[in-house]
């Protein structure tokens, strides 16, 4: 049931796109040889969301819909709200402050949301045999964070420390540019905490690079501990995922939750 209610809130989304696109002509407005859709950098989940939702417009538009990869979802705010790329996926944070115009975003004020895609799943990922087994463990580690061209993935990071009721000043940053990179990071063994969608491509490979595989960590669900890491990510919650579910879910674990959009 939940997997047909699914397929059936894509073909409306898929069903709205056509349509706004197809009515571009009777609006007086040319029809463009090709659509871009932005996503983040290759290898993460919203490269391979937005290549899979490129492929199926493409069928069913009479113009291609090309994946355009970016150093990460808040930088081509600016080009959607300027025109000069027609579709992105972002997160709702992004869409949120990017709009309302909220330091240290972009103000986007033509920013329009398509449909929400899916629910994106979070969670700070160590080596499974460095003895980090909670959030309370990252105390006094290498930590990626900065991600000065993904801007989302320093909320994600903050908000999950705050929901532990830590801070930067607990651990020891290390500078990364976008989720990937913080990724590459720990594969190289370079930092000991990075901050990935649970189940991405990129997340796999370091499971299957590193002697032992990975670790996702809990967040913790209790209600003050979900308000902390709120105050900082608004939208987000807290979601179970169940023992094996991807690599890296090595027992029963809540990570955080929140909507991706088509804007």
């Amino acid at each position: 049931m939940a997997i047909q209610k699914k397929k059936l809130l894509f073909l409306i989304f898929v069903t709205t796109i056509v349509f706004s696109f197809m009515a571009l002509p009777a609006l007086g407005q040319k029809m463009p040889r090709s659509f871009s859709l932005g996503t983040n950098p290759q290898g993460s989940i919203y490269y391979a969301a937005g290549s899979a939702t490129a492929k199926v417009l493409s069928e069913n538009l009479p113009v291609p819909v090309r994946v355009q990869p970016h150093s990460g979802s808040s930088t081509f705010l600016p080009l959607i709200n300027a025109g000069e790329l027609q579709l992105g996926l972002n997160n709702s944070n992004d869409v949120r402050m990017a709009f309302r115009g909220l330091k240290p975003f972009i103000p986007t004020p033509n920013l329009r949301l398509v449909s929400v895609l899916f629910v994106l799943r979070v969670a700070p990922m160590v080596r499974a045999n460095s003895g980090i087994r909670s959030l309370q463990d990252i105390r006094g580690k290498r930590v990626a964070g900065e991600y000065r061209a993904h801007l989302a993935v320093w909320y994600n990071s903050t908000s999950m420390m705050a929901n532990a009721g830590l801070t930067w000043d607990d651990v020891k940053m290390v500078p990364t540019a976008t989720v990937v990179t913080g990724a590459q990071l720990l594969i190289e063994g370079r930092v000991d905490v990075a901050w990935f969608a649970v189940g991405a491509a990129k997340g796999r490979e370091a499971n299957a690079s590193i002697s032992g595989g990975i670790r996702y960590l809990s967040i913790d669900p209790n209600p003050d501990a979900v308000k902390r890491m709120q105050d900082v990510m608004g939208g987000t919650y807290a979601a179970p995922m169940k023992k094996g579910a991807t690599a890296g879910v090595l027992e029963d674990i809540q990570v955080q939750a929140y909507d991706t959009y088509v804007t």
